[in-house]
């Protein structure tokens, strides 16, 4: 057991999608979620852009600011699909967003 980067704790996530990012040869891990829909009282849990970890192969992961990443999607992520180097995001309530990756 490993504990991972504190921005994993900005909001829950629904998805989580492992796929080499920079091709490095080591995993790295996408992570999608975000309510907004929650009671009033509480607010909106909608921190959660795609929040990209990078691993190192040994079960550590290291989180990569959204800037560098490219990651920007708005909405409550409840799927993701990696298809001919596109990431396909389903977003509850929404339409399915696309994020090119090369």
């Amino acid at each position: 057991m490993k504990q991972l980067p504190p921005q994993v704790q900005f909001s829950p996530v629904f998805s989580m999608l492992a796929f080499d990012y920079d091709k490095d040869g080591k995993d790295d891990l996408l992570l999608g979620g975000n309510i907004h829909n929650a009671r009033i009282r509480f607010g909106n849990y909608d921190a959660n852009y795609g929040v990209l970890l990078k691993g190192d192969g040994k079960g550590s992961f290291q989180y990569i600011n959204q800037d560098k990443s490219g990651f920007h999607i708005i909405g409550d992520i409840r799927s993701m699909q990696l298809i001919n180097n596109k990431i396909l995001f389903g977003i509850n309530g929404g339409q399915i967003k696309a994020f090119e990756h090369n």
